[in-house]
C-alpha cells in the first residue's frame, strides 16, 4: 500500500523528504517539473487522481537520485502521454547509473524499458535476456485485404494474413516498400500498428512447455 497523506499537498510530501535528506527546494521543484506535477503540486492529495498519485510517488522515489530504485507497477493508472514520459525518465535514470528493479504484469511495457527480465510463476524463477529473441512486427489494416494479399504475393513480399491484417515481421520486408506498393494499387491503409514482441511470447513458450510437461 503506497502511503500518501490525503490532507497534505504534493509539495508537503516532497518537502518532508527534502528536509530529511537535506535536498534544496530548487532541486525539489526541478524534479517535480521533470515528472510534470508542478500544476497540482500545491493541491491536497485528496484531490489527486490515481495517475497524479503515481506521479507524486515517482517524484518522491527519485528525489535523492537513488542508486537502486524498486518500482511496483509504476505505469498503473497513467494515460498514454504520462506513461511515455515515465518510460523515458526510467531509461534516462538507468543511463545515469541507477539500477531499476521493476515489477509489472504488463509484459508489453516491460519490453520497452528493460533487456533483462525475471519470470516468476508458481515458485518458478527464470532469468532471460530479452534482446536474444525480441523482434518487431507491423500489423497493417487495409481497405481490401483480398486484393492486398494478391498484390503482395505477386511482388514476392513475405507476409502473413492473420485476422484480416497484413503482418510484416522484422527483417523479412521493407515496410516502406509495402506501403508504396499498396498505395500504387489504390489499397487504402487504415492503420499501421508497431508491436514489440519479446517477453510475452517468451513467457507463453516457457510456461506452456512447463504445463505440458506437468
Amino acid at each position: 500500500n503506497s502511503v500518501l497523506y490525503e490532507y497534505l499537498t504534493g509539495f508537503d510530501h516532497l518537502q518532508f523528504i527534502g528536509n530529511l535528506q537535506k535536498i534544496s527546494k530548487e532541486k525539489i521543484l526541478k524534479t517535480a517539473e521533470k515528472i510534470g506535477i508542478t500544476n497540482y503540486l500545491n493541491k491536497k492529495v485528496q484531490n489527486y487522481s490515481l495517475g497524479m498519485k503515481q506521479h507524486l510517488l515517482l517524484t518522491m522515489a527519485i528525489l535523492n537520485e537513488p542508486k537502486l530504485l524498486i518500482l511496483d507497477e509504476p505505469l498503473n493508472g497513467l494515460d498514454p502521454t504520462s506513461a511515455i514520459k515515465v518510460r523515458e525518465l526510467l531509461i534516462e535514470l538507468h543511463k545515469k547509473g541507477t539500477t531499476i528493479l521493476l515489477s509489472s504484469h504488463n509484459l508489453g511495457e516491460i519490453d520497452r524499458v528493460t533487456s533483462n527480465i525475471l519470470f516468476l510463476k508458481d515458485g518458478l524463477l527464470i532469468e532471460e535476456d530479452i534482446a536474444k529473441f525480441q523482434h518487431i512486427r507491423f500489423e497493417i489494416s487495409v481497405s481490401d485485404i483480398n486484393s492486398a494479399t494478391i498484390f503482395l504475393k505477386e511482388a514476392r513480399i513475405k507476409f502473413d494474413n492473420i485476422g484480416g491484417k497484413i503482418i510484416l515481421s522484422n527483417g523479412k520486408v521493407n515496410l516502406n516498400e509495402t506501403i508504396q506498393l499498396l498505395s500504387r494499387k489504390n489499397i487504402t491503409i487504415m492503420d499501421i500498428e508497431k508491436k514489440i514482441l519479446g517477453s510475452e511470447e517468451r513467457y507463453k513458450k516457457i510456461f506452456q512447455e512447463k504445463e505440458q510437461v506437468l
